[in-house]
């Protein structure tokens, strides 16, 4: 498969895909295009060493369940080894406690029982080996997939694999 699809447009079907999934509550979203579909840009502190170097901005932040996932999106999963990167620098140095406090911060409401901070990216053309610590989400034109690293939470394994259920179901109505 070639890369022939934006980010904008897996932007897009990732959001509508999302809003389709009972227990999913976005929280922020940051697209290319700036339409944020009512949404705030979430700002991640930033440091290098112990001073504030500005902020990380992240594509999209949602909950389901007791989960807490940053999603960065590229169009092709090639294209995402800074993201990976920035990911893990991120849940490295706040974890779920340091997020949730960042969150509600910034005006942002979460449920109080989360329990998982995963690390997700999203790309429409799978052409390259995936992240063993991150979840990923292909979203492509008829292709919906949720792919699993082996070393993220094996106690939050069953909370992904049901949201991967719901994440690859093709409703007649998203079918192209």
């Amino acid at each position: 498969m070639t890369v022939d699809i934006t980010e904008t447009e897996v932007h897009t079907l990732l959001h509508q895909r999302l809003n389709q999934i009972q227990g999913v509550k976005l929280l922020g979203w940051n697209p290319p295009n700036a339409k944020t579909y009512g949404f705030p840009n979430i700002l991640i502190p930033k440091t290098v060493g112990r001073r504030r170097a500005g902020s990380d901005r992240i594509d999209a932040c949602l909950a389901y369940r007791d989960i807490l996932m940053l999603v960065e999106i590229k169009p092709a999963s090639a294209q995402t080894d800074e993201d990976v990167v920035k990911l893990r620098r991120i849940c490295s140095r706040y974890e779920l406690g340091g997020m949730t406090q960042i969150l509600q911060r910034q005006g942002i409401t979460v449920n109080s029982s989360l329990r998982w901070l995963v690390p997700v990216i999203a790309f429409g053309v799978l052409n390259s080996e995936l992240p063993k610590d991150f979840m990923c989400w292909q979203a492509y034109p008829g292709c919906y997939q949720q792919l699993l690293g082996s070393e993220l939470p094996e106690d939050a394994a069953d909370e992904l694999r049901e949201l991967r259920l719901s994440f690859e179901r093709r409703p007649n109505s998203l079918e192209t």
